[in-house]
């Protein structure tokens, strides 16, 4: 903010924070973090957006509900992403601040392009919500990365972060950092050192470990 008013009209006028639950990282914010940043944003008149893409991980890592670090926490705006815990094309919008509601339902006819029997798309969310679906599948995916970070462990490599949902970042020399990647195994992840993200996905196995595991060896 102090940024912002040094320059005036010549810099952007900030509207809202935005975070990612999970991080980038992997790392999760825990409730009481999300009431402080909540409090911040309050208190600059900001809005909090979360992207939610990953929030099935950081709700069964936390043992909580979605509610209570979405709506709860007095997100105003969510991204709840579905493609990630295994729906195929669902990504949805969901807002908590009434002041947010005008004319939400047509921003995306506003850009030309809207799905057409787009129930067949949200239908999936029903299955995922049911019975906590969603909470089995997030689950699978942090405990198959817990697997692999032990097995690492083992074999001597070191993580740079910690693992808290189905994100793992290892350091890895360069060569194997390029082949993993050229197998199709891990992303190399860009800046200083050389490290490695693998993430597990709902339909992870241990067929998924041995094999990473054997490339490794």
């Amino acid at each position: 903010m102090q940024e912002h008013h040094a320059y005036g009209k010549h810099r952007s006028k900030p509207a809202l924070v935005s975070i990612t639950q999970c991080t980038e990282y992997g790392t999760v914010y825990n409730i009481d973090e999300l009431r402080s940043i909540r409090s911040i944003c309050t208190e600059l008149g900001l809005l909090l957006h979360i992207d939610c893409c990953r929030v099935y991980n950081a709700a069964a890592y936390l043992d909580c509900s979605l509610a209570d670090i979405t709506s709860k926490i007095g997100a105003d705006i969510i991204s709840l992403g579905g493609t990630k815990i295994g729906c195929m094309l669902a990504e949805s919008v969901v807002i908590f601040n009434p002041d947010l509601y005008q004319d939400a339902e047509y921003i995306q006819k506003n850009t030309l392009q809207l799905y057409s029997k787009n129930r067949f798309l949200a239908c999936q969310y029903v299955a995922l919500f049911e019975n906590e679906l969603w909470r089995d599948l997030a689950k699978h995916q942090n405990q198959i990365a817990k697997t692999i970070e032990s097995k690492l462990l083992g074999l001597g490599f070191k993580t740079t972060q910690k693992v808290e949902s189905n994100h793992l970042f290892v350091e890895v020399k360069p060569e194997l950092a390029n082949k993993l990647e050229n197998a199709g195994l891990c992303y190399i992840w860009p800046g200083e050192g050389s490290q490695v993200r693998l993430v597990t996905s709902f339909d992870s196995n241990e067929d998924d470990i041995e094999a990473l595991i054997s490339n490794l060896k």
